[in-house]
């Protein structure tokens, strides 16, 4: 149950609000260094509390995050970020270009698939999208169905709620995205999803 409430909310975070932290930083390709501008008191405290990593048994590796000197570890004060691909380095067509005559396109994994803990996790898809983003991650174990009156299964779900702010129609409209791992040591076959 302790868990289940520490999970029981919404990470906010907007693009605007990451950009501001990243100008605090100088960053190489060997991570980021702190620069006069840094101030640990304009930080705000979603990027400081931002959830990139479950504890004990839960995921190493939960909410998507830039790693800064690749070490692995979430720590914002090195330059570590709630993760937009602000430049498409990620996307597909973005890396597809830039290959060399003869070379494969690989498209980069996530940590976790990359460690072996899951199987299918493509960066692109889990890193943050839109000008204004809402994480959060739940899953089918924590409580009863009292709806379905269902077994739980062992999903388990990372959700992004996000926005574009523009000047048309898109700007008066949300999109959402879930990256589902199965956790369970079932392979799930003829499987349907649905908004509920």
């Amino acid at each position: 149950l302790d868990v289940c409430n520490k999970y029981d909310k919404h990470f906010k975070i907007t693009q605007a609000e990451v950009q501001a932290f990243m100008a605090m930083f100088d960053y190489t390709p060997n991570g980021a260094v702190q620069n006069a501008n840094y101030d640990d008191a304009a930080i705000s405290q979603t990027i400081k509390d931002w959830p990139a990593h479950g504890e004990g048994n839960q995921s190493h590796y939960l909410a998507p995050f830039y790693d800064a000197d690749g070490d692995g570890e979430y720590n914002y004060t090195a330059g570590d970020y709630p993760y937009y691909d602000f430049d498409n380095a990620l996307c597909p067509r973005t890396l597809k270009a830039s290959l060399a005559p003869g070379e494969n396109y690989s498209p980069r994994r996530t940590m976790e698939d990359s460690a072996g803990i899951v199987s299918g996790g493509l960066l692109s898809d889990q890193v943050l999208k839109g000008d204004q983003t809402i994480w959060w991650v739940f899953n089918d174990m924590g409580n009863t169905h009292t709806e379905s009156q269902g077994q739980a299964i062992g999903l388990e779900i990372r959700a992004q709620a996000f926005a574009f702010s523009t000047n048309n129609e898109i700007n008066d409209m949300t999109f959402y995205s879930y990256e589902i791992i199965n956790r369970s040591t079932y392979e799930l076959r003829n499987t349907y999803f649905s908004q509920w």
